[in-house]
């Protein structure tokens, strides 16, 4: 159909008008129907043709190329496939234009591809960045907030879209984000709330971002810095107890020192009195200071992975019970040990499993009444092997049981003043435990005894 409307207009522009013409007037002018008049008119009508079918070809051509064009500029952002492209003969007119819109169809369509890209470069590290990330636009709304920013404020991810000041209930923090929307620049300052029953405490950073003239939207970056706030507390604490510690027994030695040179030597009697406080002093000085660096030790030096090692833990107990031979007679203690006869085989060296054993006995001796007993026990179960050392002393409190790891603690200072020791025996033993990958419990009661148990990973060779 479209043929033949192109075909009828080209023929009454060009020879449809002559042989109207010659229609009419051939009746009167019989003569003129094989002259020149008829001659041309046949022409016309022959040109006509051609230049219908002419038209209709270039139209035909134009048309594809409208269609490849049209098919080479859509880019499908979530295909994979090849670019579509213009093909056309290297001769014909618009193979020029055919060539620059397909370098023009293959540049966009790269830099669509490396758009994708980063928006899902950005996106991973939005969702899974360790630092909570607020985006909240000019007219006050959450455009974005990410799993960290939602667990630091107690919040879901469905708060998107709502005002700020309608969901979050920090209110410290919201009257920062209202300051920072209402001026230009960063802000940065630590802050500290309560979310999902936690104290958290937050480094909080601010930055508005400009995005057209009439458009802002505000970057908020939350740094929970909890851990690193009470590590430094305990670092300090540490610092403090140490050095109250250290100073009771130079401040004991200075003086009775001081005391001899000022003629109290001359009295035999007191001189040896002073000299067995200075000496006793100086042995808890040296104790504690090989317990601050043990408990050094275990803070920074990892357990590195060790060939598997033969241990002999009968005389490892005996070697470690014939150092406190002299304590052990002094209060009648009866020693009980139940330990494997064969060697077994542990992933990790022999010092720290020493430490611990020594440790434990140690207290268990120290905090043991005149006639009572202690009992030795290691067992191999499964892929685990269980120590247990337990005593019949004064016990532990319930309330102080929970405390009894921490660094220089000491249960009941005001009735064990007498006990020798540091309060870093049983700390340095659960820093060690969990430097090997185990576990310790404690079981107490006051003028009953104390059982403390200590599982370790091991091997069976």
């Amino acid at each position: 159909m479209q043929y033949i409307k192109q075909f009828g207009r080209w023929w009454i522009l060009t020879g449809g008008l002559p042989a109207i013409i010659w229609i009419i007037f051939n009746p009167l002018l019989p003569t003129m129907r094989w002259t020149g008049t008829g001659v041309l008119v046949g022409t016309t009508m022959l040109l006509a043709f051609i230049l219908t079918v002419y038209e209709l070809r270039r139209n035909q051509e134009l048309e594809r190329f409208n269609r490849q064009m049209q098919k080479a500029i859509q880019v499908k952002p979530q295909s994979q496939s090849a670019p579509h492209g213009i093909l056309l003969p290297p001769n014909h007119p618009l193979a020029a234009l055919a060539y620059s819109i397909n370098t023009f169809q293959t540049e966009l369509q790269a830099t669509v591809q490396e758009s994708q890209h980063m928006e899902k470069v950005l996106q991973t590290f939005w969702e899974n960045a360790p630092v909570g990330m607020l985006e909240i636009s000019g007219k006050r709304e959450i455009v974005n907030i990410n799993r960290q920013a939602a667990q630091l404020l107690g919040l879901s991810l469905t708060v998107k879209g709502k005002s700020f000041d309608d969901v979050i209930t920090q209110h410290n923090l919201m009257l920062q984000i209202e300051q920072a929307l209402n001026q230009t620049g960063g802000f940065q300052q630590q802050m500290r709330w309560e979310a999902a029953n936690q104290v958290h405490d937050v480094e909080v950073q601010m930055q508005q971002q400009i995005i057209s003239e009439h458009d802002t939207v505000l970057l908020v970056f939350l740094y929970d810095v909890t851990e690193l706030i009470q590590m430094q507390q305990m670092q300090s604490q540490f610092l403090g107890d140490a050095s109250h510690e250290l100073k009771t027994p130079l401040t004991s030695i200075i003086g009775f020192t001081s005391t001899l040179l000022d003629g109290a030597d001359d009295d035999p009697k007191v001189r040896r009195e002073f000299l067995t406080i200075i000496n006793q002093e100086a042995q808890r000085l040296l104790s504690l200071t090989h317990d601050i660096l043990a408990l050094i030790k275990t803070d920074t030096q990892g357990q590195s992975p060790q060939a598997m090692q033969q241990i002999d833990f009968g005389t490892l107990v005996q070697d470690i019970l014939a150092e406190q031979r002299t304590r052990l007679q002094t209060l009648h203690l009866k020693v009980d040990v139940d330990v494997p006869t064969k060697l077994v085989a542990l992933p990790f060296n022999g010092p720290p499993l020493r430490q611990i054993i020594s440790n434990l006995i140690s207290n268990a001796v120290k905090y043991n009444v005149p006639g009572g007993a202690i009992r030795v026990k290691l067992t191999v179960q499964t892929q685990w092997l269980v120590m247990q050392v337990a005593d019949t002393g004064i016990g532990i409190s319930s309330g102080e049981q929970k405390l009894i790891f921490n660094r220089f603690y000491r249960i009941d200072k005001a009735r064990n003043h007498k006990i020798p020791g540091t309060g870093l025996g049983l700390a340095i033993v659960h820093d060690l435990v969990q430097q090997l990958d185990g576990q310790i419990t404690l079981r107490s009661q006051v003028g009953v005894g104390t059982t403390i148990d200590v599982r370790l990973p091991l091997r069976i060779k």
